[in-house]
């Protein structure tokens, strides 16, 4: 193939290869019709580019650089519709997998490009709002994080050694539980008539969700948050979000989170994000948090590190440095899984109770494993399967955990 195109006439090269078969195997048969796709445009051929690049996306529906290409191809016969109908399978299969920088500037330049076009056609609104709706089913062993001790060492007045016997409550509770949630979002210049152009990187949004426990008779909780988002391209994002939360037996808490990302060279990004805190007691605190990601042979591996002060807490601030890393994804027909691990390490500056632990500072390390997979049901909607067990050694056994947890989700995307 290579030799050809820097030998022959890029015409010849496609009417050659159009003549050659197909391959069998689903991978490669989607790559012989991506270079079809590719050719035609360079000739300009946006209609058999089409033609070629769904013939791609059906013989592998997570070929992601051809449902990029596929939404170009359209967005140039000026069908700007069926760009972002794409576009939307693109991010459904894509699922959390960052996209190589080239690709994703790409992609940046082509939403931008598509939010600008469709601000000043009817329908925009409809065609412009996307989002996902989810419902699931799922197993929580330990659902209120309750310790896996019977009893715990006290420490009264860090003199007199003594032991308590935790209360059914405070000890690990299993459940069921069933989980709604919506989220959408929507170019901010659809709602500032004559000024699209002005806030074509903006996009504001928005999301709820309900989580009920059908073995215990608390922790329902209900979630809710409202936010904007600008992003010129990329390489940079930035957002602002506030969260309401409410969960019953224990409280509102609300949220401010601000949060940065910059995409550096050689597939890293950097984070920098602010947190104001409201927690249900009303005490308030506020986190600074930075963190690195890296994408590295289909595997993305990452740090951060936080710093949460806490003024009216008796324990004091509490510092976390956390790492993990997700396997490349691993493909067999449609059906899309990966691996991924998570680490945590948690001190707090203060004693955690000074009456019955003296002078015991809360310290933790939580491990995570887990196994997400995906199966496309139709080409809107995915079965999202996730295993994990989760697992806190802690100074102070009142937080000594054990948890495993099995999720079922239908994912709608529109």
């Amino acid at each position: 193939m290579l030799r050809r195109l820097s030998e022959d006439p890029l015409t010849g090269v496609y009417a050659w290869l159009q003549r050659q078969p197909v391959p069998s195997a689903s991978v490669e048969a989607a790559r012989h019709h991506q270079w079809l796709g590719q050719m035609a445009m360079q000739l300009t051929d946006y209609s058999a580019a089409v033609e070629h690049f769904e013939a791609a996306v059906l013989a592998n529906p997570y070929a992601l650089g051809s449902r990029l290409e596929l939404a170009i191809a359209y967005t140039e016969l000026g069908n700007e519709s069926a760009a972002r109908a794409s576009l939307r399978g693109l991010e459904a299969y894509r699922g959390e997998t960052p996209l190589p920088p080239a690709a994703a500037r790409t992609l940046a330049q082509l939403e931008t490009r598509l939010s600008r076009g469709q601000s000043s056609t009817a329908g925009g609104w409809s065609s412009a709002l996307q989002g996902t709706v989810t419902a699931a089913q799922g197993y929580d062993s330990n659902a209120n994080l309750g310790s896996r001790h019977r009893t715990i060492p006290l420490n009264l007045f860090n003199m007199i050694a003594d032991e308590a016997v935790l209360a059914d409550a405070s000890r690990a509770q299993s459940s069921r539980y069933s989980r709604f949630g919506l989220t959408a979002n929507l170019p901010a210049g659809l709602l500032l008539p004559g000024s699209d152009q002005e806030f074509a990187d903006w996009r504001l949004l928005a999301g709820m969700g309900a989580q009920r426990y059908h073995d215990l008779n608390s922790l329902h909780r209900r979630d809710a948050y409202l936010g904007v988002e600008w992003q010129r391209s990329q390489d940079q994002r930035l957002s602002t979000m506030l969260q309401h939360q409410d969960v019953d037996g224990i409280g509102t808490a609300w949220y401010l989170d601000a949060d940065f990302r910059q995409l550096l060279a050689g597939d890293w990004m950097a984070q920098a994000g602010l947190q104001w805190q409201r927690e249900p007691v009303g005490r308030q605190s506020q986190r600074l948090s930075i963190g690195l990601w890296r994408q590295w042979g289909g595997a993305l591996m990452w740090g951060s590190a936080s710093w949460q002060h806490k003024p009216d807490r008796p324990a004091g601030d509490t510092w976390r440095l956390r790492m993990g890393a997700q396997s490349p994804t691993w493909h067999w027909r449609a059906l899309e899984a990966k691996g991924y691990m998570h680490l945590m390490e948690r001190h707090d500056t203060e004693p955690y109770n000074y009456v019955f632990f003296g002078d015991q500072r809360r310290r933790e390390t939580t491990a995570t494993l887990g196994a997400r997979a995906s199966l496309p049901l139709m080409s809107a909607l995915d079965l999202v399967v996730d295993a994990r067990w989760e697992k806190t050694c802690a100074s102070l056994e009142l937080f000594d955990t054990d948890r495993w947890s099995l999720e079922a989700a239908l994912e709608w995307h529109w």
